[in-house]
């Protein structure tokens, strides 16, 4: 595989940081991982604005969204990745060499996702709270914990016992044909494809209502929904014991999405 450091095309076991890197040190660095079809990445643009934000929150520099596009497509075509669904991650640590791209293969797309309440909590006043932080062991090792009882992803709750965010996901509800989802001020991080199934669920004139909801109340949904850049939109088939169907509101706003990426790609 081919990658991209700090202005170089180098074979990825050639690839090297330093040993004083702030992310190896200290956890000090931001990340994003964006789908890619066709040899295009998806909301670029989108995922760009966010990364500059995180690197703003740690004094690092970044270059420009055009810049980082040419680097997308050359690295994409690089490692024959131009047909099928692949993942661009990009990651910015604190050390003279801190600025890495690389392509993966993507996951599979699929619903009947298993969810399960995490004993940990977010810290919605952390410095770290909306940032996509390279620091990711908290998440890591409460996704294992999930993983090894049955779930495919868990929940956490705020430091206020409400519902907040999985550890690679956003989370959506749907009551009564509402569609729900925590407010940013949670603690959550600001999703990517969050943001685009919120603006297509309210151009389908569906009520969408960013509301805090007590981590007990978020079973009593008639329907469970995550979102992330890779998966798009996956149903919750199991949230702890109870069993809930793939319904209606979440496969038509699966659906619009899936609509909008190819319209977006070109594909």
């Amino acid at each position: 595989m081919m990658v991209w450091l700090n202005g170089e095309w180098k074979e990825e076991g050639a690839a090297c940081l330093a040993t004083d890197d702030g992310a190896f040190l200290r956890g000090e660095g931001v990340f994003e991982t964006m789908l890619s079809r066709g040899g295009k990445v998806f909301e670029l643009k989108k995922h760009w604005a966010r990364l500059g934000e995180g690197c703003g929150r740690f004094g690092l520099g970044l270059m420009g969204e055009g810049e980082a596009e040419t680097i997308c497509e050359e690295l994409l075509r690089r490692n024959s990745f131009t047909s099928s669904e692949e993942r661009v991650r990009v990651r910015v640590t604190r050390s003279a060499d801190h600025l890495l791209f690389t392509a993966a293969k993507g996951g599979t797309r699929d619903g009947g996702l298993r969810l399960m309440v995490s004993p940990y909590r977010r810290n919605e006043h952390s410095a770290l709270a909306g940032i996509k932080a390279i620091s990711f062991a908290e998440n890591s090792l409460a996704l294992a914990e999930g993983r090894r009882a049955g779930a495919d992803e868990v929940l956490f709750a705020n430091s206020q016992g409400e519902w907040c965010e999985g550890a690679w996901s956003n989370i959506f509800a749907v009551e009564k044909g509402r569609v729900l989802t925590p407010p940013l001020s949670s603690g959550c991080l600001p999703g990517v494809t969050r943001e685009l199934v919120i603006g297509l669920a309210r151009a389908q004139g569906r009520e969408v209502v960013e509301v805090p909801l007590a981590i007990e109340r978020v079973g009593e949904a008639d329907e469970l929904f995550l979102t992330s850049s890779l998966l798009g939109i996956g149903a919750v088939q199991r949230f702890g014991e109870q069993i809930l169907a793939a319904g209606e509101v979440t496969s038509a706003l699966r659906e619009a999405l899936a609509k909008y990426e190819k319209a977006s790609l070109g594909c």
